[in-house]
């Protein structure tokens, strides 16, 4: 046995140490356990588990993960000293090595509750949603009256597209504490998006009733009972709220509306427009006016305010942050293939308009007549229309166009040129969700009238039901009492709004156990972007076990289920690719890009990397007639270049396996 300089033998110090902490002198316990370790040598594991609680206690993390990863890798200290060592590594920023370290306390423990918790936990923060749902529910099952274990296992499961089962969970929360706010307003919200609007009435009433003068509640309420087909009891509502606030436009016209359900078609624009009366819209060939924002609205500084002021402008998101992307597999043993990707978030914002309309393919006309030009898209003529300085004049098409077409209610507009195309729906279309969400809208959303089936079912699996669909008619006018739009989502393509695909996350499924499958997606049947030799090139992917798909032969639940985890996607690349938004474990992506510009070839890496995505690229060779501005015409791929990146990318995939 071991003495130090002073005599004492580590046994001594042992106890010495114990105590001095018995008598709350923590230093002095601390230095006797030193020595005896001293004394010890590493092997002496009850010093260094001493040591760890002590230090740990102080909030000296980083020197206690050292002396438990002694203990814990002796085998020593059971699950006490691997719960210690994984909390401290969870506080002190190392999740990858605490997950491993709960998995291993799982191990000697499996039904510890907040082992379990601590895990899922932690799976979570890394976006493993559905890894961590059954560690979540094994929560709950060791501590079923724990309201907050059933929060955090209602998260997930909607993060993992569960969201029948959230619904379930945030239940079983108001079970325990039926005052529980937020978790009502969470499962109402749920409701709601499953198309249960009936429930979901049942619980915003309760809301709308511990608030009684929250006119927004009300609202939430009225509009639900409308969904459910309840037209008396919405009715009631709508008078509630007139009597709570009589300045309130929409609740006049819903009570109007609902009091004689007649679809009316105006024979002027606007009967109850000043704008319109004074001929807005009587000959559109003279050409509109172009107002910047600051010129016709005025600026409000919370989202609830977006509904109160009669022409608003609320900032989601001001932009000018620096984007920086490192995203591309290299294939090449110099790097030279890396893109570097760069660009600056964009303006993010919300306008509401009192008796505003929409012209044609997007437009939208104030109450004075005025276009806000930060609305449209740089190019006019997707507008069918000519800009001329600062006006905007319509073609014979529109400007003869029938009587506009006046709706009852308030509406969120997400329509404009080259909307029926599947890559410009997920770049600036339905990602406009997340700025209603953003600026608190309660409304209906406005889409063109001949939007293809796919679109709808879309849109309904982002939470959007077809009762809550407005349809308007791209060579028409529509006039609405209270009109919401927004910026563009994606206006340059070095400028993206701030997550500008995170929204679609809501139609994510679960991804499938294990890596997920390699997915080749073909264009053969395309005619742009002809790739001659795809033949050869779809028989490489085959060989290496990738499955050939064909996109526009898939109906869209078909697609959300195959891109839910998909391990690899690859091909010519197409708007196809766009379908990995909906992935809830994000792919690698192996693209063989048709020549390029310069300035697409950097967009194809920029959004991807801002989807979330690592990628690879092949880059093909024009064949004669080959257009770059136009990206038409005919293109082959090398197929020595396509074998070296296919083989590149499964060892990536298979070195990241674990990750």
């Amino acid at each position: 046995m071991g003495v130090g300089e002073g005599g004492d033998s580590a046994e001594v110090l042992k106890r010495r140490a114990r105590a001095l902490a018995e008598a709350g002198d923590d230093a002095g316990a601390e230095s006797a356990w030193r020595r005896a370790l001293e004394l010890g040598g590493s092997a002496d594991l009850q010093s260094h588990h001493a040591l760890s609680r002590l230090l740990y206690q102080s909030g000296r993390r980083i020197e206690a993960i050292a002396h438990l990863r002694a203990v814990t890798a002796a085998g020593w200290g059971g699950v006490k000293a691997l719960r210690r060592l994984a909390q401290a590594l969870q506080e002190d920023g190392a999740p990858e090595e605490a997950e491993a370290v709960w998995k291993r306390a799982l191990s000697l423990e499996p039904d510890d509750a907040d082992a379990h918790a601590a895990l899922g936990a932690l799976m979570m923060a890394r976006d493993g949603a559905a890894e961590a749902v059954p560690h979540l529910r094994a929560a709950v099952d060791g501590a079923p009256d724990d309201a907050g274990a059933w929060a955090r296992l209602a998260r997930a499961l909607e993060a993992a597209g569960e969201r029948a089962a959230a619904a379930e969970a945030l239940e079983r929360i108001l079970a325990l504490e039926p005052g529980e706010r937020t978790a009502r307003e969470q499962l109402a919200a749920l409701l709601e998006g499953l198309g249960r609007s009936g429930d979901a009435a049942r619980h915003l009433r309760i809301l709308a009733e511990a608030n009684p003068g929250a006119v927004k509640a009300w609202r939430r309420l009225a509009w639900a009972l409308e969904n459910a087909g309840e037209l008396a009891a919405a009715l009631d509502v709508w008078r509630r709220i007139a009597e709570l606030d009589d300045k309130i436009g929409v609740a006049r016209e819903r009570i109007a509306l609902l009091q004689d359900r007649q679809v009316r078609k105006l024979e002027s624009p606007a009967s109850r427009s000043r704008g319109a009366q004074g001929g807005r819209f009587t000959d559109l060939r003279q050409g509109l006016a172009l107002r910047g924002m600051d010129e016709v609205l005025i600026r409000v500084d919370r989202a609830c305010d977006l509904g109160r002021t009669a022409n608003a402008l609320y900032m989601v998101d001001p932009g000018g942050e620096p984007i920086a992307h490192d995203p591309v597999i290299p294939l090449q043993a110099d790097g030279a293939d890396r893109i570097q990707v760069s660009g600056m978030t964009g303006e993010a914002f919300v306008v509401g308009l009192d008796n505003a309309g929409v012209i044609g393919r997007g437009v939208v006309v104030t109450e004075s007549g005025d276009i806000v030009r930060d609305l449209l898209k740089p190019n006019s003529a997707g507008y069918g229309a000519m800009r001329l300085g600062e006006t905007m004049v319509f073609g014979e098409a529109m400007a003869s166009a029938g009587p506009a077409t006046l709706f009852d209610e308030p509406a969120f507009l997400i329509a404009g040129p080259a909307d029926l195309a599947f890559g410009d729906w997920i770049d600036n279309y339905f990602n406009r969700l997340a700025l209603a969400q953003a600026a608190e809208l309660d409304c209906k959303i406005v889409v063109r009238s001949d939007m293809r089936p796919q679109a709808f079912d879309i849109l309904a699996a982002m939470g959007v039901p077809p009762g809550r669909i407005l349809r308007h008619d791209p060579n028409g006018i529509s006039v609405f009492p209270r009109l919401y739009a927004s910026s563009w989502p994606i206006l340059t393509r070095t400028t993206p709004m701030r997550g500008a695909y995170d929204v679609y996350q809501r139609a994510a499924l679960p991804p499938p156990p294990g890596p997920g499958p390699l997915l080749y997606l073909s264009r053969q049947n395309m005619a742009r972007r002809s790739l001659r030799n795809e033949d050869q090139v779809a028989e490489l992917f085959a060989s290496r076990g990738f499955r050939i798909v064909f996109p526009e032969q898939l109906s869209f639940a078909e697609a959300r289920a195959l891109f839910a985890g998909p391990a690899c996607i690859a091909g010519p690349y197409g708007s196809a690719m766009r379908n990995a938004v909906f992935a809830s474990r994000k792919p690698v992506c192996l693209a063989i890009r048709a020549p390029l510009s310069d300035g697409f070839r950097h967009w194809t890496a920029m959004w991807m990397a801002e989807a979330g995505m690592r990628m690879a690229f092949v880059d093909g060779t024009a064949l004669p007639g080959w257009s770059v501005e136009l990206m038409q015409g005919e293109w082959i791929a090398p197929l020595d270049a396509v074998e070296r990146a296919i083989d590149r990318v499964l060892t990536f995939l298979q070195a990241t396996s674990g990750d």
